[in-house]
């Protein structure tokens, strides 16, 4: 059996600080089975997250939604669950209790959104509301009633007073190595100023290296009851197929992922109505932050750009990419729409020296411009350094596995490649929130 191919970091750490090209060397070929998938990227994520190997010091890792796809299918999950006398779950189904009393002395309830009622975890949450309709809301959630580890999606038509449920049509299609998809992860959905509402997720083959990412829209009527194609057919609303296609690869060096979307809602904007989606692509040597954008309510999209771009004074530890001041080791981009319809782009970059020092960065393209040339996209600015200190496992006293972060005494989990939110109000002033570990320090270690 031919040895995975694994990343590795050349010696000479401390040449690299100093601004010398990491160096990653990929020996050997893939070979798939339960405990070894055959997309490369997804290998690496799991020999970390086992133990079997470490992450290098500028290193990013793929979020844990398209990971745990991955422990599920390698059995890691299951022994987890009983060792800590977990299990399965119970039965999914609507059965189960849709409000629970909030803690404190208000008179708080909380709503439950989504019908998976099993004890698995439902993660990566996403909401949008209707800019036509505060009412109507979407929420999205990595997502087991139908199989771990799918998306799921929800509505609601009352302010979130009462809420339906939803698996979006991704599963007739069609992967590039012939298969249908087994997993969908990172779930993200966004409305545009008329009230339409786009879907999206990252699907992909646990056993293959195939994985995509696709986009389904749900038609202003609708509201998200149901999603369906978005291409311009006769009887839209009851296709399932084709789908918007953001990315598609069968490579096994190649892998998308923390993909978010994100409508132009503005009454105001040239743009109106454009959607945007950005994602993480993670190849041998880096993981770039891509773009790509559709002017037709989803249904064809532009090729898929690197917009996380470079910057001599920010980017100084060059990860394989041409340029040395690249910054192309990035996770969680997060684009916004302003009131003029440019794009901001903010993202998680670790190009800079020093263990657990990292940074915020973003970028921009104005709503005058053409923003699937990357020409017209900016230079990326630092918004603020990120100290991602807190304490990596495996971990005897939290729990925590290997290449994750928790803090004790009950191992809850953290954040340990910080991602940032940003958001824009009507008079275009941008906001951006994070959360690091720099006030941080004992017990937590």
């Amino acid at each position: 059996m031919k040895k995975i191919r694994q990343r590795w970091y050349a010696a000479g750490i401390a040449a690299a600080a100093a601004g010398a090209m990491l160096a990653i060397l990929l020996p050997g070929a893939a070979t798939s089975g339960p405990d070894r998938p055959a997309n490369n990227i997804l290998a690496r994520a799991l020999d970390i997250e086992l133990g079997r190997a470490t992450p290098g010091p500028h290193e990013q890792l793929v979020s844990s939604g398209l990971l745990y796809p991955v422990l599920e299918a390698s059995g890691a999950l299951e022994e987890r669950a009983n060792a800590v006398g977990g299990g399965k779950g119970g039965a999914n189904g609507a059965s189960c209790a849709s409000k629970f009393a909030g803690g404190g002395s208000g008179a708080s309830v909380n709503i439950r959104v989504n019908q998976d009622c099993s004890l698995r975890r439902q993660s990566e949450e996403v909401i949008a509301a209707n800019p036509t309709n505060p009412d109507n809301l979407i929420a999205g959630q990595n997502d087991s009633v139908i199989g771990f580890n799918h998306c799921g999606y929800d509505f609601s038509f009352d302010g979130g007073k009462t809420w339906g449920s939803y698996v979006p049509p991704f599963w007739q299609f069609v992967l590039l190595d012939g298969h249908t998809s087994d997993a969908c992860s990172d779930p993200s959905v966004s409305f545009d100023a008329d009230g339409n509402a786009y879907a999206t997720g990252i699907i992909f083959d646990v056993n293959s290296a195939a994985n995509a990412i696709v986009v389904a829209k749900s038609d202003k009527s609708l509201g998200g009851a149901f999603f369906h194609s978005p291409a311009n057919l006769s009887f839209q609303q009851y296709r399932d197929v084709p789908l918007g296609v953001v990315a598609n690869d069968n490579d096994p060096n190649v892998a998308h992922d923390k993909e978010f979307i994100v409508a132009d809602s503005w009454q105001s904007s040239p743009k109106k109505n454009n959607v945007y989606l950005t994602w993480t692509r993670f190849t041998d040597v880096n993981a770039p932050i891509y773009f790509s954008q559709s002017t037709n309510g989803g249904a064809t999209w532009s090729p898929g750009i690197e917009i996380s771009g470079a910057n001599a004074a920010i980017c100084t530890i060059g990860s394989g990419s041409a340029d040395p001041n690249a910054c192309d080791q990035d996770q969680g981009s997060d684009p916004i729409v302003g009131p003029d319809g440019t794009i901001y782009v903010s993202f998680f970059n670790q190009n800079v020296p020093g263990a657990g020092h990292n940074q915020h960065v973003v970028v921009q393209c104005p709503g005058t411009a053409d923003c699937s040339n990357p020409a017209n996209w900016s230079t990326p600015v630092r918004i603020q350094e990120d100290f991602g200190g807190q304490p990596l496992g495996p971990n005897a006293i939290t729990g925590c596995p290997a290449g994750r972060s928790c803090l004790p005494p009950n191992g809850y989990r953290v954040q340990d490649r910080t991602y940032g939110s940003i958001s824009i109000d009507a008079s275009g002033k941008l906001y951006f929130v994070f959360s690091d570990f720099r006030n941080g320090g004992p017990p937590c270690r």
